[in-house]
């Protein structure tokens, strides 16, 4: 009799417990248990510290919504895109916007995070386009400036997301983190900052290509590579510019151009005979985009 006792009552609670998750659910409340909403949340996320996670972008209102959920108050977008500001503020989220390059993390922009860890609800989610790299580093930095974790943290953080070794700027500058005094003039921020104009991304992509076939020439064989991938991730972003769509010429010339980089990544680490052959086929690239769109 005793045992039967003890399995009703434990079966009572349990279905105490559960009508009260789904109560919290019908209710709305703020913060359920993390579990009920984690299906929901964005790719890679992650609890980085006591204020900060970080990710992929939210792709849905169930993602925005779930991180709600979840405590955040404001999400800061280190991608290029445009972050979807109108979907963040139904839900109850500040976005901020400050957008990096894979090349690192300026220092104008550790000013900017100042700023929102200064100024802006915590905690924050910092996300930038599939979570695992930029918006890693960028979080990295948060943290850091939040006085939440030291810098072998900083790199475990790094480590554990896949942030690769290739973008080196970012490893540079999360390794070589520095404070801002409080004296530090901090720069403004924005929910939404506007995407470089066609010729400005151009010169960028200029600038890169022309440091990657300085260190070629120079046989720098892994300055050359750290340009490249870079190279490769700015024709990637290229071709997610402001009104390109799956029918823009622009957006297949990318892609062909991100292609032609990674074949000339792989011919730098395994063929180096082909080198030679890959440069001229970026170098061709570059001649057909600036005959289109430059020129």
């Amino acid at each position: 009799m005793e045992s039967h006792g003890h399995t009703t009552s434990a079966q009572f609670a349990a279905v105490v417990t559960l009508l009260a998750c789904i109560l919290l659910l019908t209710l709305g409340i703020s913060n359920p248990p993390r579990t009920l909403v984690r299906l929901h949340l964005p790719a890679e996320f992650r609890e980085v510290s006591a204020s900060i996670t970080c990710g992929a972008v939210p792709e849905s209102s169930d993602e925005f919504l779930a991180l709600r959920k979840t405590g955040i108050r404001t999400i800061l977008s280190v991608d290029g895109m445009q972050p979807d500001v109108e979907a963040a503020n139904a839900t109850g989220l500040r976005y901020v916007h400050i957008p990096i390059g894979y090349d690192g993390v300026p220092e104008d922009d550790v000013g900017r995070m100042t700023r929102v860890l200064r100024d802006c609800d915590s905690p924050i989610y910092v996300h930038c386009h599939h979570g695992k790299h930029r918006g890693p580093a960028a979080a990295a930095v948060c943290a850091m400036i939040a006085e939440e974790i030291d810098m072998p943290q900083a790199i475990e953080l790094l480590t554990d997301a896949g942030t690769s070794h290739d973008y080196s700027g970012l490893w540079r500058d999360v390794r070589n983190f520095k404070p801002l005094t409080d004296k530090s003039t901090l720069p403004p921020i924005s929910s939404s900052v506007e995407l470089e104009p066609l010729a400005a991304t151009m010169v960028h992509l200029d600038e890169c290509w022309e440091q990657t076939q300085r260190a070629v020439e120079a046989s720098k064989t892994e300055q050359a590579l750290e340009q490249v991938n870079i190279l490769e991730q700015l024709f990637r972003e290229a071709s997610r510019l402001d009104g390109v769509d799956e029918e823009s010429v622009w957006l297949l010339e990318m892609l062909d151009a991100e292609s032609v980089v990674a074949s000339l990544r792989d011919d730098l680490t395994d063929h180096p005979e082909k080198v030679t052959r890959s440069l001229a086929a970026v170098a061709e690239c570059c001649r057909n985009c600036h005959q289109q769109h430059r020129n």
